[in-house]
């Protein structure tokens, strides 16, 4: 994975690449939101609700819980 930041939807795309932009999204918040464990890191890397990137550390973690969706 590139050290970059990545749109929520564009990784909600490639995670659920046959849905709806808004359906992708809200598929993976709630893949996220399943797993407190990776939500409260993701906390404690900064993530807020309401931003629309994952910075590199929040795109690490979640590509090493649910897989790497861009190979």
């Amino acid at each position: 994975m590139k050290n970059t930041f990545v749109f929520k939807t564009e990784l909600a795309l490639a995670y659920f690449p046959h849905d709806a932009q808004s359906t992708a999204r809200r598929k993976l918040m709630t893949l996220i939101h399943s797993s407190k464990s990776v939500f409260d890191e993701l906390v404690a890397l900064g993530y807020r609700e309401n931003q629309r990137q994952f910075t590199p550390p929040q795109m690490a973690l979640i590509t090493s819980t649910f897989g790497n969706p861009f190979r």
